[in-house]
């Protein structure tokens, strides 16, 4: 098994025109704080995993494709929607055929 773990939002890339930092609370942005929270998983599951982490200044639909071609079975995408006070919850989607990623 091998997942991909993308720390969503796209807050690093300066070909799109734009930075997309997520739910912002003060000097706290999602991206950031999920970039983060990556990197805490990837350290996590050394030896027990294998794992591919698209580049973060990647747009979505590159670190999408870059994760199909290293056969990755899963796809991760971390959002931290409670990064800005006025939002609570959490969104997730799944897709239940096989190896299709959500």
């Amino acid at each position: 098994m091998k997942i991909a773990l993308d720390s969503g939002h796209n807050a690093k890339n300066p070909d799109i025109g734009y930075l997309d930092c997520g739910a912002v609370n003060g000097k706290y942005t999602e991206a950031d704080l999920a970039e983060k929270l990556k990197l805490s998983i990837c350290q996590y599951l050394k030896g027990y995993i294998d794992y591919f982490v698209p580049t973060y200044y990647w747009n979505t639909q590159d670190r999408y494709r870059e994760s199909v071609k290293n056969k990755c079975d899963y796809y991760l995408v971390i959002h931290l929607d409670s990064a800005n006070a006025t939002v609570s919850g959490v969104h997730a989607l799944y897709n239940d055929k096989g190896k299709e990623f959500a």
